[in-house]
């Protein structure tokens, strides 16, 4: 199957309500994956859809290499997903819910790579509001990762709660994780 074929396929299931298509298991690249996810982008904005960010999976290491990945994936918040906190899912509207806690960040300018820096992308965060994601496990995402990230990376919606702006120059408070004496992680949070 060519690309253009994969994308057809997938969206042809997606309007049907059937995800991870069994007739593309093994036949996709990471990189194939990633152009057959933004061709589902254009065909769901073309319904009607708007994309209103990114999710980021496989950030840790040891995640990619369980998986074989070589970098962190990403898939594609829409509005149709976004609920905000307190809402109440019917379980019978999900496949296989679960959820993963997450931030929400707000990125108040463009970004343009390559050569974003870490404090680039810092200064660009204007907000940050606590976030669940609704995951749904379509179908054997571990056997078939590229498969899974085509189908948008298990993305369902998303759950927000209050933001809260960041103060300008990017001066926030720094959270360390320390472990017999050795700073294993640091972070920063309004």
């Amino acid at each position: 199957m060519t690309t253009s074929e994969h994308i057809e396929t997938l969206c042809r299931e997606w309007d049907a309500g059937r995800h991870m298509p069994p007739s593309m298991m093994g036949k996709l690249s990471f990189d194939e994956a990633y152009r057959v996810v933004f061709g589902l982008l254009a065909h769901l904005e073309g319904k009607g859809e708007r994309q209103v960010g990114w999710k980021v999976g496989l950030t840790a290491e040891a995640m990619r290499a369980q998986f074989g990945a070589k970098e962190p994936c990403l898939g594609i918040l829409f509005a149709s997903g976004h609920r905000d906190s307190g809402h109440v899912f019917k379980h019978s509207d999900l496949i296989a819910p679960g959820f993963e806690n997450e931030l929400c960040l707000t990125i108040g300018k463009t970004l343009r790579g390559p050569g974003v820096t870490l404090e680039a992308v810092a200064a660009a965060v204007t907000h940050v509001a606590p976030a669940l994601e609704i995951v749904e496990n379509r179908g054997p995402f571990a056997q078939d990762i590229p498969l899974a990230l085509a189908d948008n990376a298990q993305q369902k919606a998303f759950v927000t709660g209050a933001e809260t702006a960041l103060s300008a120059g990017g001066a926030h408070a720094l959270a360390a994780a320390t472990v017999d004496d050795a700073v294993l992680a640091r972070a920063r949070a309004a």
